[in-house]
């Protein structure tokens, strides 16, 4: 018996409002760039949180379905991300990179809370965080954290 082939995933998201809708297709062959939670400063005040997930896939891999003309970029400095947020609800939507290609490829990180609760529950395992991005800049107790260990 041949093993089932792998599926595309494709997973829907929204900003807080419900202006921004997008799409994110991943082809089966295509694992992310990275996973995991960020405690950077930048994210931390980005987010106002304490940590926040993230998935870093191709830019062509995530589509905007509604609301293009909402969305507002933002880059604090030449060297920082370009963080696309909702101008109606103020939602981090994506962060794109300048001249960063690893590997050739065209890096956009999104944020797999903004995720229909359905498309959250079933992401591939290859999408669990893999890391803690800068943990020594954690503001959250350690022990509490390590519940939440990456896959």
């Amino acid at each position: 018996m041949r093993p089932e082939p792998a599926l595309d995933t494709t997973v829907q998201g929204r900003c807080y409002c419900g202006g921004v809708r997008f799409t994110v297709r991943v082809p089966a062959d295509t694992a992310p760039i990275f996973t995991a939670y960020c405690h950077c400063d930048s994210c931390r005040r980005a987010h106002a949180a304490p940590l926040y997930q993230v998935i870093c896939v191709d830019r062509e891999h995530l589509h905007i379905d509604d609301g293009v003309d909402l969305l507002q970029d933002y880059q604090r400095t030449p060297a920082a991300p370009v963080r696309s947020f909702c101008r109606a609800c103020g939602t981090r939507i994506h962060n794109t990179f300048g001249d960063w290609k690893p590997k050739g490829r065209t890096p956009l990180v999104f944020f797999p809370a903004l995720l229909e609760p359905s498309d959250q529950a079933r992401m591939p395992s290859s999408w669990v965080p893999r890391h803690h991005n800068e943990p020594e800049s954690c503001v959250l107790e350690w022990d509490f954290l390590t519940r939440i260990q990456p896959g």
